[in-house]
């Protein structure tokens, strides 16, 4: 031993052991698992070591190691809201006080000691210090507490302290984390829910506080779990950006943070990162400013992680004191600007912000070039848009990522998704194959060189390894397949699960090999291979997962086990803060006969193309997964609108440029993007010119055509704009004004008409047979447009005309300075507003609660995410699309928490019309052609069947992902409110860790169809028992002689029984628990 180490017999609880085998005395070099150690080792009931040894080292007593008398644990800046240090009192005046920089290092009461970074290491400690160097090296001072200072040491954390943690392939996993996360049962009673920015709620904490659901996440995927990554898959405003911060805030004295997010929602995130992140970033504190004129300043500011930047602009920095009230409000001006860019720097210096839409190829080969991702923990906001790129396989920029995902080295990831599938189910399978990472398998065929080959006792062997996490064995053929722990995990000695330990991503079969050898194994052929979690090609999974005959997902057993360990799921929130949906109804409305006319001629059309490209299966008779934007582009736009005869509306070429009209933009940038891969990839200069000629000549041809056809296109609107009473009025008759051209656009300005109110109106198209006409046709019946500009100050004012003050008025949000002012104005945040654009509205009216001022609100898909508005009554999605889920996103915009807590009770509630255009069965019978189409169906419809029968799909993915989150049991309660059906995913009663609930590898697993995992058990029953202890009762569960936990049970996980029913001598019953 290094240095003498006493060992007692009594355990980390506190109790003294009664085992024979148990002996106080000094510790003493001891074999275990075929080394020799010289320190204590990791046990359940605490650390211990051996206290008397045999000749050949073999231990014959052991004893409890004793930790340091008088010690208090420090954390170091980690931890999020909470996070950080304890100050160490000293007996004596005032004196320094010390502390160790690294998480669990000692603190004595010894005065003016300096406990470095090396202090109460134990071997596993000092074992992982090889392994993670990148993380241990951002902060390895030596730190001594500043005489005068003691109150601005940060308080301790309150993450759990979990010794030993489960792999998720175990069946014992879902037990395990029910055991020890489950002081999260008691739900915080926090006086309110996290609203939007927007919101107005009834009651403010006055101290922001994380919700139990979110202290989950943070304690599950944190600086010491094995787990590589987590879908945090979280309703609308329950705070699933607090959520990635807390497990951020854990991580970030261990390693950088990047935050992958769209270029517009930045400044959001890095909001929520000053409400709900490090106490640093939050205005609410006491603060005082120190000069950093000491090196134990200087040195102590590092540690807390305060930025350079300050130091060397004040010569010093604003430390917190924690044991002061809050005095930020009597911080002068330029106090405040330098607090300000003081935390500025400090988010800075932790947080890395890559805007997902904005990287190029260049900066991906870079990005692989230096290996970015490794060792770094990643967020990525939304992360289904990325995904959607990756499944679909047409993102260069989406790929790439991938690419740099699955190849780093000691990532942590963290996805935020509320609708984790858009389009396709594999997009399910490709998110956790990049949260699950490369699953790296050692195949070989053994032997025994003497003796029978005894499977079992293989088995035994190979689990005795600290370093093997998982061992499959097909008898048949003698082959055996092993997998290994995380990066720098171990199985624990006493095998109740992992702990930190010398576990590289090398030489881990050289072991296994020699340990097999050594006990007379012999290994003929050997090969190393990786895999995917799930097939990684859209084909394959498809073929795997989905009944197309019957649109269904099979083997859903084998799905909800492999993703176990990564997903956390919370929907809840409390229902008086949430909106009633009144009416959600689908509209068919009848096409006038002028607009039917049309319609079938350009559907005519479609049909002979189709029949061209020999094209003959129809999406009825095939799955709905493989139909893309621009199916039937050109009849959809007529479901919408037709123009009269006499203002013929232009068209493009091509009908896939219909859905390029929006966004031209993002096409370019692909196409840029796959250009210059091609370009830094070709060999000969010749080569790289004629690319680089290629891209300037497509983009041309690309933004020619583009400006043409919209000098075009706006030439027509505005002929359409100047003759508006002519045609869009809505008048009595079918055949005349806008019920002859949009008898939709007729039916919802009917609509808008009779609910005083706010109304939303969302379509997909912007410039002509949406938004654009939408919108004539909205001034052709009294309304007027309600826009933004800037006075010759260059200040934004609002922009309408002195004949149109009285009426109602509507505006379009489309992103940008101007559509945030428009957003105020409609959600009646007048107060947050320019004075003179107050002064504007004062004319107009007293609020916008019902719309006084500004009643309607258009969007197209840019405001189908990030768009948050307050107080609509009224919701018109004015046609369907091919992805359900752009449908809950818009129904998402208006139906939000603390959406509509301005309005009286009676006034909170929303009505949502979803609009399809139908033929009328004359028009049917008059056209043969578009009655045997579908039926007789329009695009619209046959649209909407496609969405909804891929809806149907992924509530099947998404209920799989609910049963199988790791916190379904403790979040149950909160969930059964808007998930009604949801049970959680049991896998029954488990004795010890080497029960599997998945294979590494998905195709051995398909192919042992009929083995333990796969065989559905009895059903049990219970009844329930109160019993009294400590004058208290508890209830719990019975099934037969054993004693279930009776909330795991109401749960639907009963998990490990916790007792057993025994008779006492009188032969009466009573409960005896574990």
């Amino acid at each position: 031993m290094s240095k003498k180490i006493l060992a007692t017999n009594i355990t980390k609880s506190g109790k003294k052991s009664k085992s024979a085998k148990v002996k106080a005395g000094e510790c003493v070099p001891f074999l275990h698992k075929g080394n020799l150690l010289k320190d204590c080792v990791d046990g359940i009931n605490g650390k211990w070591c051996a206290t008397e040894v045999n000749e050949k080292k073999q231990m014959i007593k052991f004893g409890f190691c004793q930790e340091e008398e008088n010690s208090l644990s420090l954390s170091p800046n980690t931890a999020g809201n909470n996070a950080g240090k304890t100050e160490s009192k000293t007996a004596g005046n005032n004196a320094s006080k010390t502390v160790g920089n690294n998480a669990g290092k000692t603190v004595g009461k010894t005065v003016g000691k300096t406990v470095g970074n090396n202090a109460s290491k134990t071997s596993n400690a000092k074992k992982t210090k090889k392994i993670i160097k990148k993380g241990m090296e951002l902060n390895t001072i030596p730190l001594t507490i500043p005489e005068g200072m003691e109150d601005y040491v940060r308080p301790p954390d309150t993450i759990l302290k979990i010794r030993n943690w489960e792999m998720p392939n175990r069946k014992i996993f879902a037990s395990w984390f029910n055991t020890n996360f489950k002081k999260y049962r008691s739900r915080k009673t926090i006086s309110d829910i996290e609203c939007d920015d927007s919101a107005v709620c009834e009651i403010k904490p006055t101290k922001f506080e994380l919700f139990t659901h979110q202290e989950i996440v943070r304690d599950y995927l944190n600086t010491e779990s094995p787990y590589r990554g987590l879908l945090i898959f979280h309703g609308l405003g329950v705070g699933k950006t607090c959520s990635s911060i807390a497990v951020a805030e854990s991580f970030k004295s261990d390693r950088q943070v990047v935050v992958i997010l769209q270029k517009s929602i930045k400044q959001n995130y890095i909001s929520q990162l000053k409400m709900c992140g490090d106490r640093y970033f939050n205005h609410d504190n006491n603060w005082v400013f120190h000069k950093a004129d000491t090196l134990k300043k200087r040195n102590f500011a590092k540690v807390l992680g305060l930025p350079l930047k300050t130091y060397k602009k004040l010569g010093g920095w604003f430390f917190i004191n924690y044991n002061k009230s809050n005095n930020y409000i009597s911080l002068s001006k330029d106090e405040k600007i330098n607090l300000e860019e003081q935390i500025d720097n400090m988010i800075d210096s932790k947080y890395e912000f890559v805007h997902a839409n904005g990287i190029t190829a260049a900066q991906l080969d870079k990005m692989e070039e230096k290996s970015f991702f490794d060792n770094k923990l990643v967020i990525i906001d939304e992360v289904h848009n990325l995904i959607n790129g990756m499944a679909s396989g047409g993102s260069m920029r989406a790929l790439g990522l991938e690419k740099l995902f699955m190849d780093a080295k000691n990532l942590k990831l963290v996805f935020l998704s509320g609708t984790p599938m858009k389009n396709i189910p594999f997009e399910i399978g490709k998110t956790f194959n990049i949260l699950r990472g490369f699953i790296h398998i050692d195949q070989f065929e053994i032997s025994k060189k003497k003796g029978k080959l005894d499977f079992n006792d293989l088995k035994n062997l190979l689990h005795s390894h600290p370093r093997l996490d998982q061992v499959s064995i097909k008898a048949k053929d003698k082959i055996v397949k092993i997998t290994q722990n995380p990066f720098g995990f171990i199985t624990s000695a006493d095998n109740v699960g992992l702990v930190k330990g010398d576990n590289s991503e090398t030489g881990f079969y050289i072991e296994i090999k020699k340990l097999l050898e050594a006990n007379d194994y012999d290994i003929k052929t050997h090969k190393n291979y990786k895999t995917t979690l799930f097939p990684n090609e859209n084909k394959h999974f498809m073929n795997m997962f989905y009944d197309r005959v019957n649109n269904n997902i099979i083997d859903k057993n084998i799905f909800k086990r492999r993703i176990m360990g990564m997903v956390s799921f919370y929907s809840s929130a409390k229902k008086e803060l949430i909106p009633e949906i009144k009416t959600s109804e689908v509209i068919k409305i009848p096409m006038s006969d002028y607009q039917f006319d049309k319609y079938s001629i350009i559907r005519k059309e479609e049909i002979d193309r189709d029949k061209k490209k020999k094209t003959t299966k129809t999406v009825s008779k095939e799955d709905a997964f493989s139909v893309n934007s621009s199916y039937r582009a050109y009849s959809r736009m007529l479901c919408q609108f037709v123009f009269p005869e006499d203002i013929p509306r232009p068209f493009k070429g091509d009908s896939k440029d219909l859905e390029l009209d929006d966004d031209i933009l993002t096409v370019l940038s692909e196409l840029k993007i796959t250009y210059e891969r091609k370009i830094r990839q070709a060999k000969k200069v010749e080569d790289k010119e004629i690319l680089k000629s290629s891209l300037k000549e497509e983009e041309r041809k690309l933004k020619s055509s583009s400006k043409e056809y919209e000098k075009r296109l706006m030439e027509t609107l505005n002929t359409l704009d100047r003759r508006r009473d002519e045609f869009l009025q809505v008048v009595e008759r079918k055949d005349m004004g806008l019920k002859k051209y949009s008898p939709k656009y007729a039916d919802i300005i009917e609509k808008i008409k009779k609910v005083k109110g706010n109304k939303f109106i969302y379509t997909e198209y912007k410039t002509s047979e949406g938004v654009g006409i939408l919108s004539i046709s909205l001034k052709a019946n009294g309304y007027a447009p309600l826009k933004v500009k800037k006075d010759a100050e260059g200040d934004f004012i609002l922009d309408i005309n002195e004949s149109d003050k009285s009426k109602p008025k509507f505006a379009l949000w489309e992103g940008g300075d101007e559509s945030d002012i428009i957003l105020r104005v409609f959600n009646n945040l007048w107060d947050t507003l320019s004075d003179k654009i107050q002064a504007q509205l004062a004319e107009l009216g007293t609020n916008n609660m019902r719309g006084e001022v500004l009643e309607i609100l258009l969007t197209t898909k840019q405001g189908a995410e990030g768009l948050n508005t307050k107080n609509v009554r009224q919701l018109f999605v004015v046609e369907p699309y091919w992805n359900p889920v752009r449908l809950d996103q818009v129904i998402g915009r208006a139906v939000r928490i603390g959406s509509h807590l301005e309005l009286p009770k009676k006034d909170r509630n929303v009505e949502i019309y979803i609009y399809l255009s139908k033929a009328t069965k004359k028009q049917l019978k008059a056209n043969v052609t578009m009655g045997n189409d579908f039926g007789g169906l329009t695009s619209d419809e046959v649209l909407y069947q496609i969405a909804e029968k891929k809806r149907a799909i992924m509530i099947i993915m998404l209920n799989m992902m609910k049963q199988s989150s790791i916190d379904c049991s403790l979040n149950l309660a909160d969930n059964l409110g808007t998930n009604p059906d949801l049970k959680c995913l049991d896998l029954g009663e488990v004795s010890g860790r080497y029960s599997y609930s998945s294979a590494p590898d998905i195709v051995d697993e398909l192919k042992e169809q009929e083995q333990e995992t796969r065989v559905e058990r009895v059903k049990k029953t219970f009844t329930t028992l109160v019993y009294k202890k400590d004058g208290k009762q508890i209830k719990v569960s019975r099934s037969g002689n054993k004693i279930y936990d009776y909330e795991l049970v109401e749960s639907g996980t009963p998990g490990q029984p916790i007792g057993q029913i025994v008779r006492n001598a009188t032969g009466k019953e009573i409960i005896k628990m574990n």
